[in-house]
């Protein structure tokens, strides 16, 4: 059984992963398929470390949610859907939208260190 100082762990270094190979595709001026690649596996090792995480501090999946995790679940759902999206399809967004990112990321570290019930 993995403990929870080991899956916070892993989760904080996914989020760091994440977010530098999703900058590499942001601020780089050609295409970059292993970035694209690293960005994808960390995302789903992210989920699943944030999915062990709930479950080391007693959140049930079979009762409702905390508002503040719905909200968290939201946020990385924008991120990791419209990254890709945004760095094929609007190139120009590109700079704008890390910029966002940064945003929607404070949002979600406020959303874990207070917990708040909305």
């Amino acid at each position: 059984m993995i403990s929870y100082e080991n899956y916070k762990m892993i989760h904080v270094l996914m989020v760091v992963i994440m977010f530098s190979f999703f900058a590499v595709q942001i601020f780089s001026s050609e295409k970059v398929k292993k970035a694209a690649m690293w960005s994808g596996i960390a995302s789903v090792l992210l989920l699943v470390s944030g999915m062990g995480l709930l479950a080391r501090i007693g959140v049930s999946h079979t009762e409702g949610w905390p508002s503040w995790v719905i909200i968290k679940m939201i946020a990385w759902a924008l991120i990791v859907i419209a990254t890709p999206m945004i760095i094929k399809r609007a190139p120009s967004f590109k700079g704008k939208w890390f910029g966002v990112m940064i945003l929607i990321l404070l949002t979600i570290l406020y959303m874990v260190q207070y917990k708040p019930e909305l």
